[in-house]
């Protein structure tokens, strides 16, 4: 009889083991997936300060490109192609960031799309090629663009192209 009672005992006390053993195997889940989504917002933002940086730090570069085009100034085939190529890269980050909401823990408001929608805003080109890009593009972020960032366009007071503002001199 003793020796049932301490096969019992042994036979709970591995039991109790091995379910402490999947509650901190739970508990290192979950700091890796508040990890992982951490992550994946810093990616984010640094996504996004690097698209701006490109446009402001490049002088002569992208936001010049996008300031002539926008006026109707003529481009070279080369300028086209570097604004189409940064068009292009542009739309695919949105893609990417709206993919990492889709696929991972974070949330639809971590998506910035009215910073998107100013993006478009201020390159109206940007949605003459988002729509040359649409079949290529995952439907549920083309069905996104058109219902929480193009819509936010249409709500924009649509003025003239101001003057560029002129190089401050030191």
């Amino acid at each position: 009889m003793d020796f049932d009672k301490l096969n019992q005992r042994m036979t709970l006390l591995a039991n109790l083991c091995v379910v402490a053993g999947i509650a901190i195997l739970v508990f290192e889940l979950r700091q890796n997936n508040d990890l992982l989504e951490s992550e994946a917002r810093a990616n984010i933002d640094a996504n996004r300060v690097s698209q701006q940086r490109m446009i402001v730090e490049n002088t002569g570069g992208v936001a010049d490109l996008i300031w002539r085009a926008r006026n109707g100034d003529s481009l070279s085939d080369q300028e086209r192609w570097r604004l189409t190529a940064y068009r292009s890269m542009l739309i695919h980050n949105f893609e990417s960031v709206f993919q990492e909401i889709n696929d991972g823990p974070l949330l639809e408001s971590d998506i910035p799309y009215t910073q998107w929608a100013g993006v478009f805003f201020m390159d109206p080109k940007l949605q003459d090629h988002f729509n040359s890009l649409r079949s290529t593009l995952d439907p549920d972020f083309v069905k996104f663009v058109d219902q929480r960032v193009l819509i936010l366009l249409s709500n924009l007071p649509t003025t003239k192209t101001p003057d560029k503002p002129k190089e401050q001199v030191e």
